[in-house]
């Protein structure tokens, strides 16, 4: 998700205040080895004792590396550190955690490779980070999450459609969404209204999204979801500025444009265009070609109607 590994504290600012194509944001300068507020051990357990209650963030494991680090949390973890906000695992063997603090904002679990369930999730989580967890085979939720703007699920293989559905229906605040490799998706029923980017490459079941458009979206990809036959009949949003659809073998027609996307990559879909329109290359952006190719088409169409008419 692009975060910094060395800035484990966050700032509390929220998300950023417009949508890029990268999911990264800003986070706070890394403070000293010595704050009290901050369990940072990227290789070894650390000594829970030698930390008390001014805990804020866990921050345990290293992301890129092929080190696995072995360890169990605290059973008592939310009474040990109440005030904790961010829990971060990065390559961490744990198949279990324990009850989790009630006012967690951000939980970021990546490459736990035997993680199998979680305790309940706390309802003021504003990021829910589960990457690369294949053994998760569902969720525990509350009946909302009010503040949660950012998930990612990617990889998340085991994760049945009933779990992925009710996360979303409970996230109304939702802007950042990626179930890139969720097997289990075979359809999303209807978007939070508040979403900006959808990510949902490589998800092999997939084959129905919903017909109308969050107002705000301007990014969806579903780089090689090859089960999606239809992106439906519905405009794309005004701000709709980026749209991957390489691979997608199923699809056949583009949905009809109010604005101007500027990034458009087809390369290996099945869409019935001219073969130029595609490009040689996989990161050929094919956009300017496409929408004057499809607005040519448009006005040959107007003209043949007023001839008839």
């Amino acid at each position: 998700m692009g975060r910094n590994p060395h800035d484990p504290i966050r700032s509390k600012t929220g998300p950023p205040a417009a949508s890029t194509p990268s999911s990264s944001v800003s986070l706070a300068m890394p403070e000293s080895p010595t704050d009290p507020r901050l369990i940072y051990a990227p290789e070894a357990a650390p000594n829970w004792s030698a930390h008390d209650e001014r805990v804020t963030t866990i921050h345990l494991g290293t992301p890129g590396s092929d080190k696995t680090l072995s360890l169990t949390l605290p059973p008592d973890l939310a009474t040990l550190f109440p005030h904790l906000t961010h829990l971060r695992l990065w390559n961490v063997d744990v198949t279990e955690l324990p009850p989790l603090p009630a006012g967690l904002e951000c939980l970021e679990l990546v490459k736990c490779p035997r993680l199998t369930h979680l305790p309940e999730l706390p309802q003021t989580l504003e990021e829910l980070l589960l990457d690369e967890l294949p053994e998760l085979c569902g969720l525990m939720l509350p009946a909302s999450f009010p503040a949660l703007w950012d998930i990612s699920l990617k990889g998340g293989a085991a994760l049945p459609q009933k779990t992925l559905e009710e996360l979303l229906t409970r996230s109304p605040a939702l802007r950042w969404l990626d179930l890139s490799r969720c097997a289990g998706l075979t359809a999303i029923k209807s978007w939070p209204a508040t979403l900006e980017k959808v990510i949902l490459n490589d998800c092999p079941n997939l084959v129905a999204l919903p017909g109308n458009w969050p107002p705000k979206l301007r990014r969806l990809d579903v780089k090689e979801s090859a089960g999606l036959a239809s992106l439906g009949e519905e405009p794309l949003p005004p701000c709709m500025d980026y749209l991957d659809l390489r691979g997608t073998t199923g699809l056949r027609r583009l949905p009809p444009r109010q604005g101007h996307p500027r990034t458009l990559f087809i390369h290996g879909s099945g869409l019935e265009l001219p073969n130029e329109l595609f490009g040689e290359k996989e990161d050929h952006n094919s956009a300017d070609a496409v929408w004057a190719h499809l607005d040519s088409q448009r006005t040959t169409e107007h003209e043949v109607k007023l001839i008839l008419l």
